[in-house]
Parts: C-alpha cells; sequence; structure tokens
C-alpha cells in the first residue's frame, strides 16, 4: 500500500544500474509504469550520451574511480579487456561530459573507501578532466536541493535559506586550502576536522 501511495503522490525512485544498458532498461521500466526516477550509476554515461540527452534524466554519480590497472608485465596487461580500460580513463571525465550536454546530475560518496577522497577526487576532475568548478558546485548544491524539491531552502546562500556551509582558506578546488568551519541550520560546529 505505501508503494501505491508512493506511486499516488508522484514520488520519485531510485534505479541503482551498472552499465549504460541496464540504466537504459530502468528509463523504459519507467516509461512502462509512468515513474519519475533518479539513476545512482556506475559512471558509464558517457557510452551513450546521445541516448540519455534525450531523457529527461538525473544522475547521482560515483567518485571512487579505480587506480590505474597494473601492466607492468604483458601477461598483466592481457588481464584486463579494452572495455575496462577505456572506462578507466573514462570515468572521471564523465561527470564534465554530462555537464556540457546539460543532463543534471549529483555525487555520491557510496564506495569510498576514505571520505577523503571525495574532495581529491572531485579537485581532480575539475584540474584534469574537464568538469568545470560551476557544474561542481552546482552538483554539489543546486542539483540535489532541486530534485529533493527543497531549492527554496537549500543549495545557495541566501536569505531565507538554511546556512548549511563548510568555510575553507582558499578555493575548495584548491588542496592547499584548508577547512575553517563548518555551519549546520546557521550554528556553526566544533569539529575537528582531520579526514577533509
Amino acid at each position: 500500500e505505501s508503494l501505491q501511495n508512493h506511486l499516488n503522490n508522484n514520488g520519485e525512485f531510485i534505479f541503482r544500474t551498472g552499465d549504460e544498458i541496464s540504466t537504459l532498461r530502468a528509463f523504459n521500466i519507467a516509461n512502462e509504469f509512468g515513474l519519475k526516477i533518479w539513476i545512482k550509476s556506475k559512471g558509464y554515461e558517457y557510452r551513450r550520451l546521445d541516448e540519455f540527452k534525450k531523457i529527461n534524466s538525473f544522475f547521482v554519480l560515483p567518485i571512487n574511480f579505480k587506480s590505474a590497472p597494473k601492466v607492468a608485465h604483458s601477461q598483466d596487461a592481457l588481464s584486463y579487456s579494452t572495455s575496462k580500460l577505456k572506462h578507466w580513463i573514462m570515468a572521471p571525465k564523465n561527470p564534465g561530459i554530462l555537464a556540457e550536454a546539460n543532463i543534471p546530475f549529483a555525487f555520491t560518496s557510496d564506495g569510498l573507501k576514505k571520505k577523503s577522497n571525495f574532495r581529491k577526487n572531485l579537485i581532480n576532475m575539475v584540474q584534469n578532466h574537464g568538469l568545470s568548478k560551476e557544474s561542481a558546485l552546482n552538483a554539489l548544491t543546486i542539483a540535489p536541493a532541486k530534485k529533493l524539491g527543497l531549492e527554496n531552502k537549500l543549495g545557495k546562500i541566501s536569505e531565507g535559506f538554511l546556512a548549511n556551509l563548510i568555510i575553507l582558506d582558499g578555493d575548495y578546488f584548491d588542496e592547499s586550502s584548508k577547512i575553517e568551519s563548518i555551519w549546520i541550520g546557521g550554528e556553526e560546529k566544533q569539529l575537528h576536522v582531520e579526514d577533509e
């Protein structure tokens, strides 16, 4: 009954998909049943970008990129398919590609072994893989607030908005910048920050 209530209230569903094919299947299911969905993906959207441009989609993108494959010996290299190697190269570029195509997305830290890698990986995407600072900030703030229907309370610094802020001593996308304070709901929290 709660599922029926959710459907009747035009609720949105999150589909967790593995690759671009399963993502397209999720959209087919959504269309068949008149569902509004978000996709929590594995970052393969660059492979079928033209199709995703046509779909009213919202992606929750991973930021847990694999480390470089170990191919010191030719035998090691044989254990990696060409598609795996291509994805290793393309995964950090995926958010920038989606941003260029005006496909909305947010980020998830799900799957990160160390939460400190979230900011490191984000900085890496901005500095080396074509994601603009503006698109990265949008994915961290405005886009998720809008999808949650909270754009009049969250996602930007404005009068009447909840003040959930991280204050740094420099540019967020400069890895040498340090967190100075954290504000939640307009109140400064005294937190010991060792895992930025």
